[in-house]
């Protein structure tokens, strides 16, 4: 019988994300289906996101074929039925306070597009200024 989400102390709540303790060691990551943007929790939710979030980290963590902080499998006899597909048992880690955030910068121009920033108008710019000299 699985256990009750209820029976793990609830740690902290992310922008999209829950945690739970399950020991002394393991932890329970929860992907929900809130959506953020700019570190704001927006209202509206997008039904499934979590289950999504959550598969595409499994396949991405097989895939990659390096340690990592998983600790059983997505379907993990200690993970809650009301969260099973969108939560994991990993271990705990000592976590380093870095954040990458890649996001799509629509304001650029085609001209930007076309050319990547190492060739753009700069390189362009520089190679006529070199020929004068």
């Amino acid at each position: 019988m699985r256990p009750a989400l209820s029976d793990y102390l609830h740690l902290a709540s992310g922008k999209v994300r829950e945690l739970y303790r399950i020991d002394d060691r393991h932890l329970l990551f929860v992907a929900t289906d809130r959506i953020s943007a700019y570190d704001y929790i927006l209202g509206s939710e997008i039904p499934d996101k979590g289950r999504i979030l959550t598969a595409m980290s499994v396949f991405f963590f097989d895939y990659v074929e390096t340690p990592n902080h998983l600790a059983g499998p997505p379907d993990d006899d200690r993970i809650p039925e009301e969260v099973l597909g969108r939560a994991l048992v990993v271990s705990e880690l000592e976590m380093l306070p870095v954040e990458a955030v890649i996001g799509f910068r629509p304001h650029r121009s085609a001209a930007d597009r076309a050319c990547p920033r190492d060739r753009g108008h700069r390189g362009r710019r520089s190679r006529r200024h070199a020929s004068r000299r």
